[in-house]
């Protein structure tokens, strides 16, 4: 299995992939489908995303985390948009790429099957561990990125971040980073999932103003060339 082209795996070859790692455990129901947070109040208050909570929610080491993993790594390959899955297939080795929020790092491993060199980065510890774990099962190198002040600048030709810029407390500024990660003519994959309800933890007001302000970064320093992805045309 570890052999086999990561996207091609399915459901049952993740999942048992994955209890290796952690684990078995029952997936939870579609009602709370990937979601580690029961109450939006634990990091949401007055308006403002807590980043320090945020950060510790997505790193306790308990029960609801390993059903948020296990599911994360079936979601990573069901309801993505196929546009991702065309821009993984069409990297040639020695592209250099990032996985910006990688969660369990499906993406990025494809990459590095190509040939690619894969960076991974995520504000959970244990996610990049999982994350570490899927790489080194299958021999592929990788460099991990727990804080943004050890990605390199101007250096990747793509990155690709699924359902993350809903998450974090200023969506602009995580589009200004991905400024000075890409190179000129770098493209950046960028897909936020519908769910927009506080309580299926989606924020609906990053993803106001990811419609709203964040759209005024992309016009000025991206072109758009297909429904999720961008490519960086100037700094």
């Amino acid at each position: 299995m570890e052999n086999k082209f990561i996207l091609d795996l399915t459901n049952d070859e993740i999942l048992s992939e994955m209890y290796s790692i952690v684990g078995k455990e029952k997936l939870p129901g579609r009602a709370t489908i990937g979601f580690i947070t029961k109450n939006k109040d634990e990091y949401f208050k007055d308006d403002i995303i807590d980043e320090k909570k945020l950060k510790s929610i997505y790193n306790r080491d308990n029960k609801l985390m390993k059903k948020y993993i296990l599911t994360l790594s079936i979601t990573s390959l069901r309801n993505r948009p196929k546009d991702l899955f065309k821009l993984i297939r069409s990297q040639k080795p020695g592209k250099k790429i990032l996985d910006y929020g990688c969660g369990v790092a499906t993406h990025s491993i494809a990459c590095a099957q190509l040939g690619c060199e894969s960076h991974i980065m995520d504000i959970s510890t244990i996610m990049l561990q999982v994350a570490s774990s899927r790489f080194e099962r299958r021999n592929l190198n990788y460099t991990a990125h727990l804080k943004n002040q050890t990605i390199p600048y101007n250096y990747f030709d793509t990155i690709i971040c699924t359902d993350v810029i809903e998450h974090v407390p200023n969506p602009n500024n995580m589009l200004m980073g991905f400024i000075k990660f890409l190179k000129i003519g770098g493209i950046a994959h960028l897909h936020i999932s519908p769910h927009v309800c506080y309580e299926r933890g989606h924020l609906k007001q990053a993803i106001d103003i990811w419609g709203g302000k964040c759209q005024d970064i992309l016009k000025k320093h991206f072109e758009k060339i297909s429904e999720n992805n961008y490519r960086l045309v100037r700094k």
